[in-house]
């Protein structure tokens, strides 16, 4: 809650196909405070994995901290 933030919300993904999806969320996340995950294991948690658009998105911006490592959780995968 202090570290990873969304520039704004957007629509549903819900009825967006794949490639939509990643494109919608590719860079709506930005992160703040850097200096307190340096060399840190965090876990993000996601509801529901479908495509990993958002997952990912998410994972990017954070992976420019130094010496971050991620780990994931989801409750339900949809195929």
């Amino acid at each position: 809650t202090h570290h990873l933030f969304r520039f704004t919300n957007k629509e549903s993904q819900t009825r967006k196909k794949r490639l939509q999806r990643w494109e919608n969320v590719a860079t709506d996340f930005y992160t703040k405070n850097e200096a307190e995950l340096i060399d840190k294991h965090i876990l993000l948690v996601d509801d529901v994995l479908t495509t990993g658009a958002t997952i990912d998105a998410c994972s990017q911006s954070l992976l420019t901290i130094k010496g971050l490592k991620i780990s994931i959780a989801t409750i339900a995968l949809v195929m």
